[in-house]
């Protein structure tokens, strides 16, 4: 029968010059190695609250730098299903990041608390990420959208020419219907995508 780790508060000289009896301090059979350990002190607690804070700092300031234009893209029953699924993983990896701070306070393990402020780093970009359907940013001169994750379909037809009349119901607070008066479009031919 196993018994039970022991645990023993020793001076830290003691450690630093190894004056140990011959035997494995692990599992009590007789030693035939020295190994070298290094053992520090504990990481404050509030030197993670302060990780977490300076973080929080620098997201704030990055989304208030951000300028943002708000339009409306077609979609169908995938997009919803899509949608479905990014939010399960999101709500997932929080319960996930959620579960490892409170065994990382319990234990005050300063290696998992490390591992809990990367999962909240990760969860925190992941909610916020575009991780799903269609993404995008809008240019510095706040002038174009660049697109990413289009169908060859839609690209077709928008390269192809504004519609006559819009098979998708546009709501009445949607803005003005395209094209916007006073916005030049490419000519025929060319792509209204930068780098196209």
């Amino acid at each position: 029968m196993a018994r039970s780790p022991l645990e023993l508060t020793l001076p830290s000289g003691m450690v630093a010059s190894g004056y140990f009896p011959a035997i494995c301090a692990r599992h009590g059979k007789p030693a035939t190695q020295r190994i070298s350990r290094k053992f520090q002190t504990r990481t404050p607690v509030w030197v993670v609250v302060l990780i977490i804070l300076s973080l929080l700092i620098a997201v704030l300031v990055a989304m208030a730098l951000r300028k943002t234009v708000t339009g409306q893209l077609p979609g169908c029953a995938e997009c919803d299903r899509e949608r479905s699924r990014f939010r399960s993983k999101v709500a997932g990896g929080w319960v996930a990041t959620t579960l490892v701070w409170l065994v990382s306070l319990v234990t005050l393990n300063a290696f998992l608390l490390l591992v809990a402020l990367v999962a909240t780093l990760f969860a925190l970009v992941f909610s916020f990420s575009e991780g799903y359907g269609v993404r995008g940013f809008l240019t510095q001169d706040q002038l174009w959208v660049q697109l990413k994750g289009l169908s060859p379909a839609f690209v077709n037809a928008v390269q192809a020419g504004p519609p006559q009349a819009s098979p998708v119901p546009v709501p009445t607070d949607a803005g003005p219907a395209f094209p916007v008066p006073g916005l030049s479009m490419p000519g025929p031919g060319r792509t209204i995508l930068p780098g196209g």
